[in-house]
């Protein structure tokens, strides 16, 4: 279900089929998202991306299949506490926002293999990064990082980084360097663009 340029009221979502999956509300210049939306108790991807959403009251706790989740392109300074009670979410978009900081629960997303944090405001590598299940793409490309000290144990691609790993930055790149090969990290992507 597709509702881009709809200006409707969305509390009617509670009216909508409980059997819809895939609901997309990009580009609604949402500022808010009605809690009705959680009603949907089968929902599986849900993209907000692309509104000017600035807080997040939504109660996602309760959408306990949700495997995809966009919120890319809003203005999002902090992540709802119950994020995490998501267990189902595979890929989390949060790029494009305002983010400084990541909620340590964040690591009971046990499924999450894909994060996207481009663009956003952090100056150093959340904590929590190395609390999450392995992953097999993280983007922290456009970030105003200063700081790049990698939290250990840096789990990524199912395996645990040795200390001898070390950021470098060149000029306005950054680059990671290795010593040894890591075959299991398909993406890793900390260069500003």
């Amino acid at each position: 279900m597709h509702l881009s340029d709809l200006h409707a009221d969305l509390e009617r979502a509670a009216q909508w089929p409980n059997w819809v999956s895939h609901l997309d509300l990009s580009d609604n210049q949402l500022t808010e998202v009605p809690s009705s939306l959680t009603l949907l108790r089968d929902l599986k991807n849900l993209n907000l991306s692309h509104n000017q959403i600035t807080d997040l009251f939504l109660p996602l706790g309760k959408l306990e299949t949700l495997y995809h989740l966009n919120l890319s392109h809003n203005q999002l300074t902090d992540l709802p506490l119950d994020l995490y009670q998501v267990r189902c979410l595979f890929h989390l978009d949060l790029s494009h926002n305002q983010l400084t900081d990541l909620p340590l629960d964040l690591a009971q997303l046990e499924n999450l293999d894909h994060l996207d944090l481009s663009d956003n405001q952090f100056t150093e590598i959340p904590a929590v990064l190395s609390q999450l299940p392995p992953l097999r793409f993280l983007d922290l490309r456009g970030n105003p990082l200063t700081s790049c000290a990698l939290p250990l144990p840096w789990r990524i691609g199912r395996s645990i980084y040795p200390p001898a790993h070390q950021f470098n930055f060149d000029q306005s790149l950054m680059s990671l360097t290795t010593s040894t090969e890591h075959p299991d990290l398909p993406f890793l992507d900390l260069c500003p663009e």
